[in-house]
């Protein structure tokens, strides 16, 4: 049951238990026996039912966060930047690239140590080493 507060014309102020829709619109005033309105109010709403969030922790930072701004605040207090979707994106794109480059060493080196039978010359033709 909702508590309807009632507010006399001295200013007193009280409050009066009532279920929804029985509540009196006027009501001896507890203090002063004068007649004590029944204040129209908003409902009561918590952070949670206007959006808001609780938070979370942040595994990249390793720390709680309150809310976006929070965490652009800390990563720009440690200098830290957000990582942009072409950045994912190339770095997705290098490891296939890498994946795939691997693939075809493994596959030189078994090829080539089947041929000659010599470890050495199969890292040699898998794995070339750059010219300084």
């Amino acid at each position: 049951m909702p508590l309807y507060p009632y507010t006399c014309r001295r200013g007193h102020r009280s409050e009066e238990l009532a279920k929804v829709g029985e509540a009196l619109e006027a009501m001896p005033c507890p203090a002063c026996g004068e007649q004590a309105r029944r204040q129209v109010t908003t409902p009561y709403r918590t952070p949670f039912q206007w959006g808001a969030s609780a938070g979370y922790f942040d595994r990249g930072l390793g720390t709680y966060v309150e809310d976006h701004a929070h965490r652009r605040r800390l990563m720009a207090e440690r200098g830290l930047r957000p990582v942009e979707a072409d950045e994912v994106d190339r770095t997705l794109d290098n490891q296939v690239n890498t994946l795939a480059e691997q693939d075809r060493q493994a596959a030189t080196f078994g090829r080539v140590l089947r041929e000659t039978g010599d470890a050495a010359a199969a890292t040699e033709a898998a794995f070339p080493t750059p010219l300084p």
